[in-house]
């Protein structure tokens, strides 16, 4: 529990004077009602911050949604936050980031192996064969770039 609402319970406790004369069942009764006042303005404060809005669909959308939210791996709520916010913005949402981000860091590590070979062939003085791992590194460079950009920000 958060330091403040400790804090909290403690002042609530004292006030109503139920520590010094209140039996054990009469502590926890006060307890249970400050979580509740506390809860209470929590949601209160909550909601003057973060309107809500209830969103109400027939179970195939819901379930069509629901079906695109786990592709997403996002939760139904940020699903729908996310791509109505994406389709206003004309954005694309990545399916899934994760994927997204293993394939440009295989890309990465493959231009990084072809500039160490180059390397080592310069060093054995395959000039020839150096520059032509020269030119492969940087098209796994240009690939990687495309492809980051293919999958996070295609054309609509």
């Amino acid at each position: 529990m958060n330091r403040n609402y400790l804090d909290g319970q403690q002042e609530y406790l004292e006030s109503i004077g139920v520590l010094e004369n209140g039996s054990p069942e009469e502590i926890r009764a006060a307890k249970a009602e400050f979580k509740k006042l506390y809860q209470k303005e929590y949601r209160r404060q909550r909601r003057a911050s973060h309107p809500e809005t209830t969103v109400t669909l027939p179970k195939d959308e819901w379930s069509y949604l629901s079906k695109e939210a786990k592709r997403h791996h996002l939760t139904l709520p940020k699903f729908l936050r996310k791509s109505s916010l994406a389709y206003l913005k004309q954005e694309y949402i990545v399916p899934n980031p994760q994927a997204v981000a293993r394939i440009e860091q295989l890309l990465s590590l493959a231009q990084t192996d072809t500039l160490i070979i180059a390397k080592h062939l310069r060093q054995l003085g395959h000039e020839t064969l150096a520059e032509a791992y020269d030119a492969l590194s940087d098209r796994y460079t240009r690939l990687e770039q495309k492809l980051s950009q293919l999958l996070r920000q295609p054309s609509l």
